[in-house]
């Protein structure tokens, strides 16, 4: 049985129905019971009392099409012609294994666009339709029991404009899909798109190949291990001193630059995920060298950008180290681009 939007329902094995509102995946729907209130509710926990044939124009949401007039009020951003893709996941606010599945175009081409996920051996198309230039668009909310069933997914689209453009092959991502990552911490964060948390995945990045034999947290574990011990990934942190250790004198402060570009040599197959492992690292391993080497202060280069690496910072250092006081760096010479740590007990 394949519900529609309009049809009326009522629980199999409950008193009470309502009407279908909204069709959430392919085994999900979201009713309106008699008292008003949305509740998403499986499919099979239905059963039909009356179809929406009869009103199937007004109830059906009118499809995407191709139109000039959609296009010609696209926003363009100066410099922005370079593709940039992503999909995310957002954790639906009313129930907690719905999790809200978006597509992002960050660029100035409008798109023709298909998602696709694999289940196995077989490709099932998700959607298909019109992405405008810079701006994100709503797909479906998905339950996490489907998550789970998801192996692989592709994003297949074709560039255009609603004038004269540069031709653009068409741009194909296809990639392993994850779903332990929905329960693991540190995977829905701070983001450019959205206000609340998101799992965001760049479509544009070629992920890495991950043997089978090992887990994906095994397979980074080792690599920063491998960096350490070779001393080939990290760089020497910059120390700034105002008194010297050979006079004897205390050790005034510490200067370390997070920015990955000072960490590693070479970003390239990095996932996001990566790069903020590299610098929690480095933070902690350089605020421990720090306390034991008898500095007073340590200052950390975050930058500015999305917040992440700095809200990452501060939660450590109100979870981890409570007895240290913290306030932002000098303003003067790092703007809001760093932290100032006192390594003294408060």
């Amino acid at each position: 049985m394949k519900l529609k939007i309009g049809d009326t329902v009522r629980y199999l094995n409950e008193v009470g129905g309502g009407t279908v509102r909204r069709i959430l995946s392919n085994t999900m729907v979201e009713i309106t019971d008699e008292s008003g209130f949305e509740i998403p509710v499986y499919e099979h926990e239905l059963v039909l009392i009356q179809s929406a044939q009869t009103e199937k124009q007004v109830a059906e949401e009118p499809k995407q099409e191709i139109s000039k007039q959609q296009i010609v009020q696209a926003v363009e951003i100066e410099n922005n012609d370079t593709p940039q893709f992503f999909m995310a996941f957002v954790r639906n606010v009313r129930t907690a294994n719905l999790f809200d599945l978006y597509v992002i175009n960050d660029c100035n081409y409008s798109v023709a666009y298909s998602l696709l996920f694999a289940r196995g051996s077989t490709w099932q198309l998700c959607e298909t339709g019109i992405l405008e230039s810079n701006t994100k668009l709503f797909l479906q909310s998905i339950p996490l029991e489907e998550l789970s069933n998801i192996e692989k997914l592709s994003f297949q689209a074709l560039l255009f404009k609603n004038r004269n453009f540069e031709l653009q092959q068409p741009f194909v991502a296809t990639m392993p899909f994850l779903p332990v990552k929905f329960h693991k911490p540190g995977v829905f964060v701070i983001n450019d798109f959205f206000e609340e948390d998101a799992y965001v995945i760049d479509l544009c990045v070629k992920k890495p190949e991950i043997k089978p034999e090992y887990s994906e947290k095994e397979v980074l574990e080792e690599k920063l291990r491998a960096d350490l011990q070779t001393n080939t990934a990290f760089k020497i942190t910059k120390q700034d001193t105002s008194t010297s250790s050979a006079t004897g004198k205390k050790k005034d402060t510490k200067e370390v630059d997070l920015h990955l570009h000072e960490l590693v040599e070479n970003e390239q197959g990095l996932l996001p995920e990566d790069m903020i492992a590299i610098q929690m690292q480095t933070f902690e391993k350089e605020l421990a060298a720090a306390i034991a080497q008898g500095y007073e202060k340590i200052v950390f280069i975050h930058g500015v950008g999305n917040g992440t690496l700095k809200t990452r910072i501060r939660m450590t250092l109100d979870r981890d180290y409570r007895h240290l006081f913290y306030q932002d760096a000098s303003f003067q010479k790092y703007k809001f681009g760093a932290t100032l740590v006192y390594l003294k007990r408060r």
